[in-house]
């Protein structure tokens, strides 16, 4: 997952500059990392109303769920700020327990997109950084 995040310098300095000079990216991820599909919140959505309540705000009620899988990305200030906004603590985090889903990292990892979202920013996989923004 790192290769496209993180592949030959030469590249990935082009794709950071691109990245960060789109004013509508809030991620960019490796090809194949951009998860679409409100199937994909599995029993992960309730968690992540229930966090997001924290900041006042809803999940967008339209906006079909799209989200950064894994935990290799690149991300802008907004999105981490808004994550930051949800004044995560330890105690809200339950025990490892070789959970696949339904566990409060998983509902963050689906909420990443939505937080994107909720301000108005996008997900870029790596190969829409090879293509120069109009």
């Amino acid at each position: 997952m790192t290769g496209g995040v993180l592949g030959d310098p030469a590249i990935t300095q082009v794709r950071l500059a691109r990245f960060l000079a789109d004013p509508n990216a809030g991620f960019w991820v490796t090809d194949g990392q951009l998860y679409r599909g409100d199937a994909q919140w599995g029993v992960n959505r309730p968690r992540a109303e229930e966090l997001l309540a924290r900041t006042g705000r809803i999940l967008p009620p339209v906006v079909p769920l799209a989200f950064p899988a894994g935990s290799i990305y690149w991300a802008k200030r907004a999105v981490i700020d808004a994550l930051r906004a949800l004044v995560l603590t330890p105690q809200d985090f339950e025990p490892e327990q070789a959970l696949v889903d339904g566990t409060t990292p998983h509902a963050i990892e689906r909420l990443l997109g939505s937080l994107a979202q909720l301000a108005a920013l996008d997900i870029r996989e790596a190969h829409d950084l090879d293509v120069p923004q109009p």
